[in-house]
């Protein structure tokens, strides 16, 4: 992909990203988006499937791609705690319920593609690796972890950040000692 094509890409991920937080998932428009990109629909179309391809790009492109691979579930914690609107419009102000499937597909992946060798993050991916090495089906040990996360942090999200970021990352801490 030459670097236009790859510029269009990140372009069309900014323009969601500025969307979600102003309104949930599901009401986010394909036309709202390339309205914001200030692109045509067969631009977006050329790169991306539907909104939820495009959500799982940015999900890669802008946060995995970010995290601080020395510290990455503080690097999760305080991504997540720096755009409350953000979070609350993928995660919790949606009546879809698949979205939370799909979330959980896309960490899933990630997780997958952390055993596999395939993330930055030497620390993610050896966290992972204890869980991962000793079970016998990989893809629903994966799946376990993810749903795990995700319910953490969409219950501290959906309860209005009662619980300082702190607190999440001495939780998942101690969760990840537990298992060392």
């Amino acid at each position: 992909m030459g670097r236009q094509q790859e510029s269009k890409k990140y372009q069309l991920g900014e323009a969601f990203i500025i969307l979600l937080r102003q309104e949930p998932l599901e009401k986010i428009t394909i036309n709202q988006i390339c309205n914001q990109a200030k692109v045509h629909r067969s631009t977006f179309y050329r790169h991306f499937e539907d909104k939820f391809d495009l959500l799982r790009f940015c999900f890669q492109a802008f946060m995995l791609e970010n995290l601080d691979s020395q510290n990455v579930i503080r690097s999760i914690v305080e991504t997540i705690d720096g755009d409350h609107k953000l979070f609350r419009n993928v995660l919790i102000n949606n009546l879809d319920v698949n979205l939370i499937d799909l979330m959980i597909d896309l960490l899933t992946e990630t997780i997958i593609e952390g055993y596999h060798g395939q993330l930055r993050s030497e620390k993610l991916q050896n966290w992972l690796n204890s869980f991962l090495n000793a079970s016998t089906d990989i893809n629903m040990t994966a799946r376990m972890l993810a749903g795990g996360i995700l319910t953490v942090l969409s219950d501290w999200i959906e309860n209005n950040y009662q619980l300082s970021p702190e607190k999440i990352i001495e939780y998942f801490a101690n969760f990840e000692e537990i298992f060392n």
